[in-house]
Formats: C-alpha cells, sequence, structure tokens
C-alpha cells in the first residue's frame, strides 16, 4: 500500500514530507560536513590572504621568515616545521625559522648531511614525502631524519625563477602521517608565497647595503679641525625604505680657509643620489679653481642646467669660514636659511636670501653675503627636514630649533646636533617625514 501511495503523489505532483525522504540523521550529518567543508574553506582562505599580507608589508627576513613558520603550522595543522635556507657556496643549509622544531635558528647542517633526496626537489621542483622506512631512501636522509626524529615528512623547495632559496620541512614528531593531495597542494602554494617575500626581502637587503654604500660616498669620510671652532654633524636617514636620499653636507679646507656646504637634491632613489654626489663634487672642483661661493654656485647652476631633467632641483648653501676673522661668506640657493646664534643677546637670526635653487633659472648670477660668527656663538646649517618635522598637522619650525639651541647653547657642537635631532624626532614621535642633515659650528 506505502508503494501504492508514493506512486500516487508523484503522479499528482504530491512529494512526501523531507522527513520521511530523508531521516533527520542524514540531514544534521550533511549540514554538520558542509558547515565543516566552509569553516575549513575561510579558514584556509585567511591564511593565504595573510600570506599575501606579509608580501606587501614587510621586508625584514627574519620576521618575514618567523610568520610564514606560523602560517605552514596553521593551514597544515601539524605539530612541526622548519624552514631551512639553502646556501649554494657552501652547498649547505641553515635553519632560518622554526615552529616546535626545537633546534636553534641558526644552526647549519653540510650537504653531506643531508641526502640526494633533498635536493631532488630542488631539481623537480615539486613537494615530497620521505618515509623513514622506504627502502629506496639515501642512507643520509635516513639518519637526517632519524636525528629529527621524523618518520615521514613532508619536503616543500622554496624557489623563485631559477634560484633556490631553500625549502620548508613538516611533520609530526615521532608519528607517521599520511598527507593528502590537497595538504601538498595547500602547503606548495604557501611555499610559493614564502618564496616571493623572502627574495623581496632578500633584494631589499640588497639595496640598503647599496645604498649605505652611496650615502657614505656622499659624506665626507672625516671632518677637517678647524682653528678656534668645533664642528657638529648628523644624517639622519627618515625611512629604511628611503635611505637613498638627496641630503648631503660637505666640509673641507680652502688654503686656511674651510667650505661649509649643505645641500638637498629633490627625489629619492639612485637618481637623486646621482644628481646629489655630481652636485658635491661640482661644488668642490669649482671653490678649489676659486674660492668663491657666488662663483662656484653660479657655475654648478650652468652645468645641471645642461645635465639633469629640468623637474629636478637642488637647494644648497655654500659657504666659506675664514677661522683667522669669523667671517663667512655665503650663497643660499633656495636652502632653508641657516640660523645663526647670538650668545650676548640669546636670540638666533636667520640668514634669509633669495636666490632660487640650483637649475631653476639658466644662467642665473648668484649673490654672495657675509655674516661673521663671533666668540662663542654658534651657526647652524640644515637641511628641510628638521623644520618640517611634523607631529600631526604642527611642523617643527624655526621657533623650536631656536628653542633648542638655546636650551643646548653651552653644548660640545657635536651634543648640540644630535639635541637638534632628538627633538625633531621626539616632536614627531619618531617618525621623520623627510631624512635630515646637520651642520653645527661653535666658535670656542
Amino acid at each position: 500500500m506505502r508503494v501504492a501511495k508514493e506512486s500516487k503523489e508523484r503522479c499528482l505532483g504530491v512529494s512526501p514530507p523531507p522527513e520521511e525522504r530523508y531521516p533527520q540523521t542524514n540531514i544534521d550529518e550533511e549540514q554538520n560536513r558542509y558547515a565543516k567543508q566552509l569553516a575549513d574553506m575561510i579558514r584556509i582562505t585567511n591564511v593565504l590572504l595573510e600570506a599575501a599580507n606579509i608580501i606587501g608589508s614587510t621586508l625584514d627576513s627574519d620576521l618575514v621568515l618567523e610568520r610564514f613558520s606560523d602560517l605552514v603550522a596553521e593551514i597544515t595543522n601539524l605539530e612541526r616545521n622548519i624552514i631551512f635556507l639553502y646556501d649554494p657556496l657552501q652547498h649547505s643549509h641553515k635553519i632560518a625559522a622554526e615552529y616546535n622544531g626545537g633546534i636553534a635558528i641558526g644552526t647549519s647542517f653540510s650537504g653531506e648531511e643531508f641526502g640526494e633526496e633533498f635536493f631532488d626537489i630542488y631539481r623537480s621542483g615539486r613537494a615530497t614525502v620521505f618515509d623513514i622506512d622506504d627502502p629506496h631512501l639515501s642512507p643520509a636522509t635516513r639518519r637526517t631524519m632519524d636525528s629529527f626524529n621524523a618518520k615521514t615528512g613532508l619536503f616543500v623547495p622554496l624557489i623563485t625563477g631559477e634560484r633556490i632559496l631553500g625549502s620548508i620541512g613538516m611533520d609530526n614528531p615521532g608519528q607517521r602521517h599520511e598527507f593528502s593531495q590537497r595538504e601538498i597542494e595547500l602547503a606548495s602554494g604557501l611555499a610559493k608565497q614564502a618564496a616571493v617575500a623572502i627574495e623581496n626581502s632578500r633584494l631589499y637587503e640588497a639595496q640598503l647595503n647599496i645604498a649605505d654604500s652611496l650615502q657614505r660616498s656622499m659624506l665626507p669620510t672625516s671632518i677637517p679641525t678647524i682653528p678656534g671652532a668645533e664642528i657638529g654633524v648628523v644624517y639622519s636617514s627618515a625611512t629604511e625604505e628611503a635611505k637613498v636620499g638627496g641630503d648631503f653636507y660637505d666640509i673641507f679646507a680652502l688654503d686656511g680657509r674651510f667650505a661649509l656646504i649643505i645641500g638637498d637634491v629633490s627625489g629619492k632613489g639612485i637618481e637623486a643620489a646621482s644628481y646629489t654626489s655630481m652636485v658635491k663634487y661640482a661644488l668642490r672642483a669649482h671653490l678649489y679653481q676659486n674660492p668663491t661661493p657666488s662663483y662656484a654656485v653660479t657655475q654648478v647652476n650652468k652645468f645641471v642646467r645642461r645635465q639633469v631633467e629640468h623637474a629636478v632641483f637642488i637647494t644648497a648653501f655654500c659657504s666659506i669660514f675664514d677661522p683667522a676673522t669669523g667671517v663667512l661668506n655665503f650663497v643660499n640657493a633656495g636652502h632653508p636659511y641657516p640660523c645663526l646664534l647670538d650668545k650676548v643677546i640669546n636670540k638666533c637670526t636667520f640668514l634669509t636670501t633669495n636666490d632660487p635653487a640650483i637649475s631653476i633659472i639658466a644662467d642665473y648670477e648668484y649673490h654672495e653675503k657675509e655674516v661673521t660668527i663671533g666668540p662663542d656663538n654658534l651657526f647652524v646649517a640644515y637641511t628641510d627636514g628638521v623644520l618640517e618635522a611634523r607631529s600631526n598637522t604642527e611642523l617643527f619650525g624655526e621657533e623650536r630649533l631656536e628653542e633648542t639651541l638655546l636650551a643646548f647653547v653651552d653644548e660640545p657642537a657635536q651634543q648640540l646636533a644630535d639635541a637638534i635631532i632628538d627633538a625633531c624626532l621626539e616632536f614627531s614621535q619618531g617618525r621623520l617625514t623627510d631624512d635630515i642633515a646637520l651642520i653645527v659650528m661653535k666658535r670656542v
């Protein structure tokens, strides 16, 4: 009768209630299964998104490796993972990060300690599962796995282009684990992102080394002793990412007198650095030929107009100091006004001029001025990173600079220069928006 009833209902287009067609237990199980699959998909998606964020959020190689090690643990649910970096010159592997690995970061293993199977994954570029009981496993690989108390382990290569960076090994220590194709694919996908992040951090660190060399080449290797005067100098980069900037200073002797130059080339990076170096040495060359600031800056302006794009401009303060008289002859080509602090009246005078930055006006004739720096007085020249140090929308400005100079006027020149930088950093909560070059000269 039940069959006849169901047949009649089908003919009439009537379906039996769900609870009669599908037992409630099966419905609940199916819903739970879908819920678990959805939760797992969300978890994996979040992990992969975080991996993508790492690539763009930090260039610190140690932090990159540490965070990817945590993500490997999260995406695989395995108890342990170790990131090895490969050194092709030494043919060795070094532990760079680990999750529950129990082995110190920096521990190295020679090529002989890693069996041929480890290098096969580099040649193939594919993730591989190793089993310590595999009869085809080389003795070296078996010894390495045994030293790690690994029974089965998944090793995924870290490769970018043709460059071998290393590998990630993961397992449950002392236990066997059947790695599913899904686990292998997820680990491989994460390894590809890790390789990109590692390579980015390596390239960044290489660029920083170049930046350091370039910046050092733009600053004098030594500061000459000026009779009757103390000199303090500082160069402070706003950010590691912008370590090559256009700020520079130069101090050198000229037949009993001394050139003091400070400048700032617009822009950042290698192009700005090349212009900075060109301007610095062009000013030197012209001052050696004719130690007159107006002549040197005028000639450099003509030279720069022919050599660089007109969108680039250079501000510079070029001066010659005579320690016998205290006279400072100077040209200011669009640069922030240096400050002369007179201890007698406890007040700063800013050395104002109207001449434009270098490369703005072709064939411009720069005007020279003169000021006398008396005993115990201070002369301070700086780039715009000092006045433009920012706290929210407020700038550090000339008034705070003067207050800092008055507060530290009795300190040696170098300590006073450091105090200016400290005041800028404190005001901006440690976040400078531009590089700073600074010269302090104190007559004694």
